[in-house]
């Protein structure tokens, strides 16, 4: 009955403004939503995921993002996919994204009937990073009894599945002899595969999508090296370079909770052992719309095609820097 807003058709291509001479015109920036706690937080500082992602659309930005973190260790942390399930409902356009989906966590023909659903119920605006997770000590991996050891080559034979999964071929995801075939059948998603490493950037090459950046990641030039391995490998395959989605090393928002935001997060990579005390101190802050062009134009500069990226604060902050970063893309465009 919702057909008429629902666009379920198999050719949706990825949301990218294309001039006439083929090169990318308008920048694309998404924001991360906070489904994430620190120990002994209370939940109520999550954010309002269907309020936060319907400001996020209606402020002009191109897609919410949502990282996978669930530990087990009393951290207040909500499940990605079903997290964007409520992004879906509130939204029409944006792009729904998780940043990094630990695929190792989870059974693949679960992962694989979550894509489906939020292929189905959004309109096939799901774009899939994922990456073989960072979190293989914590309690909640060991409870589910994911692997710990093999997990890129796990990951590539998952990669390999996952689409015939998703398209509804009859398949055997784990080799136990029970082929399944999964209904109702919905294009893959776009995927972003997360890492630094040479078996990485190929596999990124292989499925059209790469996401750099993130915590301890330095500035833009400091993307350069992996930007012009990928070029090499994706040449040397005969492959096309693939789509760069970055999250900047650098905090947005308006005067006060910015500064706030970045000594609390230089603060925890410090303990967390990423990044020096010194490196911590040059993470820079934007706490106007010129910084912000400043600070996202210096990530396109280097070859990026996509950042992702969030206002620092809550509540009227949030909001007021989330208004500053939709200035800044009209300003890059």
């Amino acid at each position: 009955m919702f057909d008429a807003w629902v666009d379920r058709s198999s050719g949706r291509t990825e949301n990218v403004d294309m001039p006439a001479d083929g090169t990318a015109s308008t920048p694309h920036i998404g924001i991360t939503l906070s489904i994430i706690a620190e120990v002994g937080d209370d939940a109520s500082t999550l954010d309002n995921v269907p309020a936060a992602a319907r400001e996020v659309e209606q402020a002009g930005l191109d897609s919410v993002w949502v990282p996978d973190v669930i530990t087990g260790d009393s951290r207040p942390a909500l499940e990605p996919m079903t997290v964007l399930a409520a992004a879906a409902g509130a939204t029409n356009r944006i792009e729904l994204g998780t940043c990094i989906l630990a695929l190792p966590l989870r059974q693949l023909a679960w992962t694989a009937t979550q894509v489906q659903t939020l292929q189905y119920i959004s309109g096939n605006r799901l774009v899939l990073g994922t990456g073989i997770g960072g979190f293989t000590g914590e309690p909640f991996w060991r409870a589910v009894r994911a692997p710990t050891k093999r997990r890129g080559p796990w990951l590539d034979d998952a990669l390999d599945t996952l689409p015939r999964l998703v398209a509804g071929e009859k398949v055997d995801p784990d080799g136990a002899g029970v082929p399944i075939a999964l209904q109702p059948a919905t294009p893959m998603p776009p995927l972003r595969i997360a890492g630094n490493a040479d078996a990485v950037l190929a596999r990124a090459v292989r499925h059209g999508g790469w996401f750099g950046g993130g915590a301890g990641s330095g500035g833009p030039e400091t993307l350069r090296p992996g930007l012009d391995r990928l070029r090499e490998i994706a040449a040397e395959v005969g492959m096309p370079m693939p789509r760069v989605t970055v999250a900047p090393e650098v905090t947005l928002g308006v005067a006060g909770a910015a500064g706030k935001a970045r000594d609390e997060r230089a603060a925890g990579l410090v303990a967390e052992g990423f990044i020096t005390a010194e490196e911590a101190a040059r993470i820079p802050i934007a706490q106007s719309v010129g910084q912000v062009v400043d600070a996202l134009g210096a990530y396109l500069d280097v070859g990026v095609d996509e950042l992702v990226t969030g206002p620092a604060g809550e509540g009227a902050d949030w909001l007021r820097g989330l208004e500053m970063i939709a200035e800044g893309k009209r300003q890059l465009t």
